[in-house]
């Protein structure tokens, strides 16, 4: 395979997307924003709004400020004119990087967040300088479609927030109350320090390689002058429009798409129902990978087939970023890269001036981020482990299988989903060469066969869902965007026909993307024949974009099916969004709400009885209670996560616990040992004085510490058996206490 000279182009090789393009965009994104909403109840009032445009802005100036300036400084050239569109993943890149390495070097928070909004905002207006850029002027109707599309994604997010009428964590994964813990700890301790008069003591070890992933949510926070849970939301919202769009990007560069396809990708697959999850649950940890990953197989894309040195280097970056961020992605992209590789008949390669550069700031690499990624690839060592022993798989918040249909987007359980979307993605991708479509091919086949070894797993429920998210991430961008692929181009010779004009496909392709034909030849690479990809020619076939009169009913029957996949996908999809985003639910309500601020109210140093049953809600209350007091709890969560909680104890001075059942929502019995009435009370908790009689108090222990504690491992099959028990009342009233 000839490669075409990238001296001389300076952005991708597509037609160009016409603002009326953008604007039907983004007609579709407010069509869909206003659809979703109607059904949310919204509640919306003044001092939401202001709040949520303030954090919103406040998360912004933290990743779009350094991400403009290194989006003009190291875009590839193949990606040029499109430059504009890696602002937001170079932003997420860059102040991962220089706000940890802030961090490490012992600045607080506040300082560390004005010095690197300084240097960032410094060299974002030294780009500007003529000259200085080296980006060529941007291709705006194609980089705000693309933008557009992302934004869309992103904004969906904030749909919840807007229904329960104030700024929250969403979801229900407990993960989040330790990713607004370890966010507490950073704004006031050093990073890899320890401090009991924070909530968290310490940032747990199986997270301490993460910590480049929350100095950007911290500074999001110091500029919002606002907490982690009010800025949770916000924050996420731009990681979910990063991830879709690194997937726009990717179908793009897979399926040579316009602007305007990429930004139809980056919606359909960013506001799609598997996306949305990871979002929403949250799964903060596994969204920045995404991120990352997403941006690196774009990257990876245009180095690989295009020679780009530069797209190289950033593809190395990004993938090592993801790899501290969340490991298992790692082994996801590798395959990824590899098929791209085969699929293109060249091996990765960095240039050897560039790589020379490259090895004077790995010391510094080593010194700031050594630790992260020893402790990233010790976590994708066990995860690798697990497959080839007989020992359980690591759990979480997942106990069963996912549905066959629930990572692509579709609320159904049909094996042959999967099996469809992948054969799409691998068909479309043969329009590349019997080549790319056989490793392809190859590597959709690996990843459903792990699938299928996963689900034979008695306790692989959480593992698999991991891996069938990153499979959908993968595939589905590639079948949508093959799909779509498919449609323009019978499009554009059905156009063709209607014109009368046979083999003028090109003429009409250029003219469906806003262009002459002559503009759209100046893009086109000088290689020999004059693809789009650089690949060679037939003398006198007809031109990329159309089809000779003989191959026209076949351009035409595989629009149409490109159509009716987008339709049959795009249908179920919508309505299977909508409900993910109307049943997100909400991890802090606002009865725990409540909890956060009777810890200002209760004597400082008084020690605090969590008597709730072992849950997120749980968990929460430990995180809001700890800064301030003595804890202990009646039934600590115990399991092999990594969660902190308080030490099991039976005593205190004040004891919390519930008013309502937690399942039922039936009054329960005040804890044992409460005195009179609550001092403090809501709808779901109440607060007590605590006093034991005097045959009591000589047996109870004082357990209650200011030092949380990691769950100690239990037995294999000791949670589910735990769970069985059905403890959802105050459990110092159930037998056994």
């Amino acid at each position: 395979m000839t490669r075409a000279p990238a001296d001389d182009v300076v952005g991708p090789d597509r037609p160009p997307t016409s603002w009326r393009a953008v604007a039907a965009l983004v007609v579709g994104v407010l069509a869909l924003l206003i659809v979703v909403a109607s059904r949310a109840d919204l509640q919306l009032n003044r001092e939401l709004l202001v709040q949520l445009a303030r954090y919103v802005a406040s998360a912004g100036l933290v990743l779009l400020v350094p991400g403009f300036a290194l989006a003009r400084l190291v875009t590839p050239r193949r990606l040029g004119t499109w430059w504009p569109v890696l602002v937001l993943p170079l932003g997420l890149a860059g102040s991962m990087v220089l706000l940890s390495a802030l961090g490490l070097l012992g600045l607080r928070p506040r300082p560390a967040t004005i010095v690197f909004l300084l240097v960032s905002a410094a060299l974002a207006l030294w780009t500007l300088r003529p000259g200085r850029a080296r980006v060529p002027r941007a291709d705006w109707p194609a980089s705000v479609a693309v933008l557009v599309g992302a934004a869309g994604a992103g904004l969906l997010t904030l749909v919840p927030a807007l229904h329960a009428g104030f700024l929250t964590v969403p979801g229900t994964n407990p993960d989040a109350h330790q990713v607004v813990g370890v966010a507490s700890f950073l704004q006031e301790s050093y990073p890899l320090g320890r401090n009991t008069a924070t909530a968290l003591d310490q940032i747990p070890p199986a997270w301490s390689g993460r910590i480049p992933i929350f100095h950007p949510f911290g500074a999001a926070i110091e500029v919002g002058l606002t907490g982690p849970i009010q800025m949770f939301a916000p924050f996420v919202a731009y990681l979910t429009a990063a991830a879709a769009l690194g997937t726009g990007l990717f179908a793009a560069a897979a399926h040579r798409l316009a602007g305007w396809g990429a930004g139809l990708v980056a919606l359909l697959v960013g506001a799609s129902a598997s996306l949305l999850y990871s979002a929403l649950h949250p799964y903060y940890n596994q969204l920045w990978g995404m991120c990352l990953m997403t941006a690196a197989l774009a990257l990876a894309w245009t180095w690989l087939h295009h020679d780009d040195a530069r797209a190289g280097v950033l593809t190395v970056v990004f993938l090592v970023l993801s790899l501290i961020a969340y490991p298992t992605t790692l082994p996801y992209a590798v395959l990824v890269i590899a098929a791209i590789g085969v699929g293109a008949r060249v091996r990765p390669r960095i240039p050897p001036a560039l790589r020379r550069r490259l090895r004077k700031v790995w010391p510094l690499v080593l010194i700031f981020f050594g630790i992260s990624v020893l402790g990233a690839l010790g976590k994708l060592a066990g995860v690798l482990g697990q497959f080839l022993g007989d020992t359980p798989f690591w759990q979480g918040d997942i106990n069963v299988f996912p549905p066959h249909g629930a990572a692509y987007g579709l609320d159904v359980n049909q094996p042959i989903i999967p099996i469809a979307v992948a054969a799409i993605a691998a068909a479309t991708l043969f329009r590349r060469g019997r080549r790319a479509g056989l490793a392809w091919l190859g590597l959709a086949l690996l990843l459903l066969l792990v699938d299928y070894v996963l689900r034979g797993r008695g306790t692989a429920e959480y593992v698999d869902y991991k891996h069938v998210t990153f499979t959908a991430v993968i595939l589905l961008p590639l079948a949508l965007g093959g799909a779509l692929r498919l449609l323009v181009d019978g499009v554009s010779a059905l156009r063709g026909r209607r014109a009368g004009a046979p083999g003028d496909d090109a003429a009409a392709s250029a003219s469906d993307a806003g262009t002459t034909p002559a503009a759209n030849a100046g893009s086109t690479s000088a290689a020999g024949a004059g693809t789009t990809d650089g690949t060679a020619r037939a003398p006198g076939a007809s031109p990329a974009g159309g089809a000779s009169p003989t191959r026209r009913p076949v351009v035409l029957a595989a629009g149409a099916a490109g159509a009716a996949v987008l339709l049959a996908w795009g249908v179920p999809a919508f309505s299977a969004s909508r409900d993910q985003v109307l049943g997100a639910g909400q991890n802090v309500t606002p009865p725990l709400f409540d909890v956060q601020r009777w810890s200002d109210e209760i004597p400082e140093g008084s020690s605090v009885l969590i008597d709730l049953p072992a849950s997120g809600t749980q968990l929460w209350a430990t995180l809001f209670l700890a800064r301030d007091h003595p804890l202990a709890t009646t039934d600590p969560v115990s399991s092999t996560t990594t969660y902190s909680v308080a030490p099991l104890g039976k005593r205190a001075d004040y004891v919390l616990g519930l008013r309502l059942d937690l399942k039922s929502g039936r009054p329960v019995p005040p804890p044992r040992w409460a005195v009179g009435a609550p001092v403090r009370s809501d709808s779901q908790f109440g607060l007590w004085r605590m006093a034991l009689p005097a045959r009591d108090a000589a047996r109870v222990p004082q357990t209650a510490s200011t030092e949380l504690v990691l769950p100690h491992p239990e037995p294999f099959g000791e949670a589910a058996r735990r769970a069985q028990l059905d403890i959802t009342g105050n459990p110092s009233r159930s037998p056994g206490f």
